[in-house]
C-alpha cells in the first residue's frame, strides 16, 4: 500500500494517533529502540486530542486506514 498524507477528519483518525503515541512512549520502548529511533515525551487523552483537532486539524501519514505519522498542530 501506499503512503498517504491528510489531516485528522475522524474519530478513527485521532484514536490512531493516540494508539501510535501510546506505541512510541519511552516507558512502552526498549533502550535499543529509544537508541535508534527515538521516543514520544508528550501523552495526550483523547478529550484534548479531540479539541486541539477541532481547533487545527493535524497532519497525518496512514498506510491504508492505519495512521502512521502524525504532526500535531
Amino acid at each position: 500500500m501506499k503512503l498517504q498524507y491528510d489531516t485528522v477528519s475522524s474519530e478513527s483518525d485521532i484514536l490512531g494517533i493516540l494508539a501510535l503515541q501510546q506505541q512510541n512512549l519511552r516507558r512502552n520502548l526498549s533502550p535499543e529502540a529509544i537508541d535508534s529511533q527515538g521516543f514520544v515525551t508528550v501523552e495526550h487523552d483523547y478529550a484534548t486530542m479531540k479539541t486541539m483537532n477541532e481547533a487545527a486539524p493535524s497532519i497525518i501519514a496512514k498506510i491504508g486506514d492505519e495512521v502512521v505519522g502524525y504532526n500535531l498542530a
